[in-house]
């Protein structure tokens, strides 16, 4: 009897106590304060990466595109009132606006970084931004009050734009995946601007229709190319010393099987519309198969962020996403709080090695990293303490 009072004592002590930190306002305004530091740092690394843009630092756009996307939405995070996430919209499209000029100034007169995959992977990035700011002003004119002479609301003009932008965007990153492939062929470009390029137009064709059999012919031709393209790595590999191809091949791997399980995972209510699709495999079978490839994957960048294989910003990118799939993945909050753990200390120690000492940082783009790695490692931290106080908002409600 005096042990189960014990146990309700304590059970009731580490329930409050977690409640308590989930409601502390200092954590609260900790909080805070990491979401807006982090917001600045990855503005400083985007300044940096448009610099070294401008002075033909890169080959490809892509370290720019994934860091500018991070910082839009860490921005908007902070907003905290539409008027507000308006303004940073606008801010935002300016920006990609200024970017997409550069670009297609270097594109029209040639260079390294006048490719035609970067000048429409900056236009495609551009529209994205441009749409998000249409519906955003949309957004704040009611319904109910504003219609035209037919009764119909006044959003119907901007409905239909949404939907000529959207296609004219596709337009552009279909043709972003074909410059993409044509210059990964010559060297100009890896298999991660060509994966991240195919992912963009895949998420885009999905948004662009509810119907669930063009959803799954959309996932199929996606999957598809990833197979083909995981073919050639790996005939890469065979005659590679390097060992920068065979990183390549476990990569798009990887991200077959996510998006095969996605795939899945979108369309399971609908009976029978995945028998003529890789039928011979259930849905345990492949999860099975991704987790060994996961694994295979995180071995694989670790060796080649040593190794100096792929850029620095391209390795970290693929590391961070892999480690959130590893957090997706643990049901436990001990698990994901040991997971969490490990990746602030995997990315404090990557900082501390590729942070020269001040005065020492000879490009752009090396400045640009600095800030990228630590504004992941600040990103792990966030994830962290979000961890700790959704915790100790389920212990309250129970």
């Amino acid at each position: 009897m005096r042990r189960a009072f014990v146990l309700i004592v304590l059970t009731t002590i580490c329930s409050t106590s977690s409640s308590v930190y989930a409601d502390d306002p200092a954590n609260q305004k900790r909080l805070r304060e990491l979401l807006v530091e982090r917001r600045d740092i990855l503005r400083e690394a985007v300044a940096e990466y448009v610099k070294a843009i401008r002075a033909n630092e890169f080959s490809s756009v892509d370290p720019y595109l994934s860091t500018v996307k991070k910082l839009r939405s860490a921005e908007l995070e902070l907003c905290r009132t539409a008027v507000e996430r308006l303004a940073a919209q606008e801010r935002q499209l300016a920006l990609a606006m200024a970017v997409e000029r550069e670009v297609g100034q270097r594109f029209r007169v040639g260079g390294a970084e006048g490719s035609a995959a970067n000048e429409a992977a900056v236009r495609g990035d551009r529209l994205a931004v441009e749409t998000g700011l249409i519906r955003s002003r949309a957004a704040l004119v009611p319904d109910t009050k504003d219609v035209n002479p037919n009764g119909r609301p006044v959003k119907e003009p901007t409905d239909k734009l949404l939907r000529v932008l959207s296609k004219y965007r596709r337009d552009v990153l279909r043709r972003r995946v074909e410059a993409t492939v044509a210059e990964e062929h010559v060297g100009t470009k890896t298999i991660s601007d060509v994966v991240a390029a195919r992912t963009e137009l895949l998420r885009l064709e999905l948004a662009m229709t509810d119907d669930r059999l063009k959803q799954v012919e959309v996932y199929k031709r996606h999957i598809q190319k990833l197979i083909r393209h995981k073919h050639e790595q790996e005939a890469r590999a065979r005659f590679s010393i390097g060992g920068g191809v065979g990183f390549g091949a476990a990569y798009v791997h990887a991200i077959r099987l996510s998006a095969e399980i996605e795939m899945r995972l979108a369309v399971a209510d609908v009976k029978g519309l995945l028998v003529k699709f890789n039928s011979e495999k259930d849905a345990n079978e492949l999860k099975n198969e991704y987790r060994d490839a996961h694994r295979e994957l995180i071995k694989q960048v670790r060796q080649s962020i040593d190794s100096k294989i792929w850029r620095l910003h391209t390795n970290i990118d693929i590391l961070v996403e892999a480690l959130q799939q590893d957090l997706r993945r643990e049901e436990t909050h001990a698990g994901r709080m040991r997971l969490h753990q490990q990746h602030v200390e995997e990315l404090r120690k990557l900082e501390e090695r590729y942070t020269p000492p001040p005065g020492r940082e000879k490009t752009f783009q090396a400045r640009g990293n600095v800030r990228f790695l630590k504004a992941a490692r600040l990103a792990a931290l966030i994830g962290k303490m979000r961890e700790q106080m959704r915790d100790g908002k389920n212990q309250a409600g129970k």
